[in-house]
């Protein structure tokens, strides 16, 4: 199990967003976030399914 990050990148993509703004967004640490995309933490699911109004559960492989 881990973080689907091709689905945080095209929603990402399709608002014409980065995982740096995510992470303002979230009020989290661009490192905190980079950690998350890097090692596809379960950690990070939950914070951004919340931002993007979506189960965790979706996240997730």
């Amino acid at each position: 199990m881990e973080l689907n990050i091709k689905k945080i990148d095209s929603e990402l993509k399709r608002m014409g967003k980065s995982w740096y703004w995510l992470s303002k967004q979230l009020g989290t640490s661009w490192q905190l976030v980079r950690y998350w995309k890097i090692t596809k933490s379960l950690r990070g699911a939950e914070p951004i399914a919340r931002f993007f109004n979506i189960e965790p559960k979706d996240l997730i492989l």
